[in-house]
């Protein structure tokens, strides 16, 4: 028997690896738990958080017939259906039955396997002159993966960025996506002004995900990461007559190549926008004049 997605069923871990866990049901079905069906807060540890033997209400959210399987979830379970879960119950391990399991898990979990690697990075070591013993750096790996997870290592106070996905300000994102919406609505151009990683990861993750030429009504462009006259003359012609947005990047603010083309791009901006309707981006120091004797 199969069940159909939107069931809901109760279940008991009977395997666990590192990024899911195989349930097994009283039909004698079994289905996968993704980590990312847990919960949507971040499990630091999958194989700490769920144990063979937990019993888990979950909502069958794909079905695959012809492999007799399925995925379940149960973090989309409804308030309703989530207060008569049994979660975190267990079960010895030693009375738990896998005879429903023998006939498909192996040829499943491979293909689950193996859809995980072609994920992964690929390294040809074919033609490498120095043999490495890659497994003789697994203790040592492990060893520093701890260190990062529990943050006890040397250094461990830079380690902000291995929880930052979970703990990254979210009324700072908010209103970087309401300044988007703004740009996006009004502008035709965002010039990115900025040098070096105040620059790059922007570039890197709109390229990555975009191409090189993207079909897109906002084109964003980049300066203050060169010296070259022939660049900065390029971009400032092809802003001319056009409407558009800067975002300046500078840690300290003093970035030489940045500030020149903030100025730059700063001085063609008031010079384009109606008087009646400038906005100053500063105001300048005001000196008083002394009389001369």
């Amino acid at each position: 028997m199969i069940e159909k997605v939107g069931d809901i069923l109760e279940g008991t871990v009977v395997r666990v690896y590192p990024n899911y866990a195989i349930m097994l049901f009283e039909s004698g079905s079994t289905g996968l738990l993704h980590i990312s069906e847990i919960t949507d807060g971040y499990i630091r540890n999958f194989t700490s958080y769920v144990a063979v033997g937990n019993i888990y209400r979950v909502k069958v959210i794909e079905v695959d017939e012809e492999k007799q399987s399925m995925k379940v979830s149960v973090k989309q379970l409804t308030p309703e259906e989530r207060k008569q879960a049994t979660t975190h119950g267990e079960i010895p391990e030693e009375e738990i039955s896998f005879k429903a399991l023998e006939e498909r898990l192996e040829g499943w979990i491979k293909e689950e396997n193996k859809e995980e690697r072609t994920k992964m990075i690929k390294l040809n070591l074919d033609n490498v002159k120095t043999q490495i013993d890659f497994d003789s750096y697994k203790e040592k790996i492990a060893t520093i993966h701890e260190w990062i997870e529990n943050k006890t290592g040397k250094g461990a106070d830079y380690l902000g960025w291995a929880d930052y996905p979970n703990t990254y300000d979210k009324e700072e994102f908010e209103r970087i996506k309401a300044a988007a919406r703004r740009i996006r609505e009004n502008y035709e151009i965002l010039v990115v002004c900025g040098i070096g990683g105040s620059y790059l990861g922007a570039r890197a993750a709109i390229e990555a995900i975009k191409g090189l030429h993207p079909n897109d009504k906002l084109e964003i462009i980049y300066m203050g990461q060169t010296f070259s006259p022939s660049y900065v003359n390029q971009v400032l012609n092809h802003l001319k007559g056009k409407r558009f947005s800067i975002n300046v990047i500078s840690k300290s603010g003093t970035t030489t190549e940045t500030s020149i083309s903030f100025r730059l791009l700063k001085e063609l901006m008031e010079k384009s926008m109606a008087k009646n309707t400038q906005k100053k981006l500063y105001s300048p120091p005001q000196i008083k004049k002394k009389a001369l004797c």
